[in-house]
């Protein structure tokens, strides 16, 4: 299994709006919105790479097996770093495999 991080400005919009709408998901993402369509993606993206910039930390683009199945990492909340982890259905149920499996690999 390979798995990757990489910035979410490197994921197709498509696959981000995909994942950001999806109603299951919605269902556990308060700040969600059913109107992420492509300009509010751009912007969405932009902001977390900005979070990047400010705090030196944020939030990565999830990839195995050259799929991406989510996004997750820390964003600042009110000076706190919060844990936000979103995977795609398919990936929800196997993510302690793969945390596991990424632990595991060799440096």
């Amino acid at each position: 299994m390979d798995i990757q991080l990489q910035r979410l400005s490197q994921i197709n919009s498509k696959d981000i709006i995909e994942l950001n709408t999806h109603p299951k998901v919605l269902e556990h993402m308060p700040l969600g919105d059913t109107q992420f369509d492509d300009e509010y993606c751009r912007a969405w993206v932009a902001q977390k790479e900005e979070h990047w910039n400010q705090f030196g930390y944020g939030v990565w683009a999830l990839i195995i097996d050259g799929q991406f199945c989510g996004w997750g990492g820390f964003q600042n909340e009110d000076g706190d770093a919060d844990l936000a982890l979103v995977l795609h259905l398919k990936w929800s149920t196997n993510i302690g495999h793969v945390i596991r499996l990424y632990v595991e690999q060799p440096l």
